[in-house]
């Protein structure tokens, strides 16, 4: 079953770390030495590695290749892709991300990486989304 997950851009140093390893991505020789050469980290040679980290261990290991992803920022999706593979790497996420003026916590670093393919993206606005998934409903049922 394909899942929808959504990571969340809304801190400023969040938006630029957005900016650099998904809207950009990294050519795969940045990554080289960090990664197996039997590791899937793009779909095709015409696109870069796009890379997102989190440090919610739980929710990552729910992620499912092929699952959507829609990246929030500002009351709507601003880009969207499909789950591509998924790695737990500290010394890659230490590479990818400045750890100085980022809230890099040490007990929870964001080693829990996720591989993008098929980015695009996008100007959706949250409500009408969060109408036609009933949301509302969602919330209150977890509640319980």
């Amino acid at each position: 079953m394909t899942g929808i997950v959504i990571f969340t851009a809304g801190r400023e140093d969040a938006y630029q770390d957005y900016c650099r390893s998904v809207q950009e991505g990294y050519e795969p020789e940045e990554l080289a030495d960090f990664l197996p050469e039997d590791f899937t980290a793009r779909a095709s040679d015409d696109e870069p590695v796009r890379v997102w980290g989190t440090s919610v261990a739980d929710k990552w290991r729910k992620v499912s290749r092929g699952d959507i992803v829609l990246v929030y920022r500002d009351g709507g999706f601003i880009a969207q892709a499909r789950v591509l593979s998924k790695r737990d790497d500290l010394a890659l996420a230490e590479h990818l991300y400045d750890l100085d003026g980022n809230p890099w916590d040490l007990d929870n670093p964001w080693q829990y990486l996720t591989f993008f393919t098929d980015f695009e993206e996008i100007d959706v606005d949250v409500a009408p989304f969060n109408e036609l998934v009933d949301v509302d409903r969602f919330v209150k049922s977890r509640k319980r």
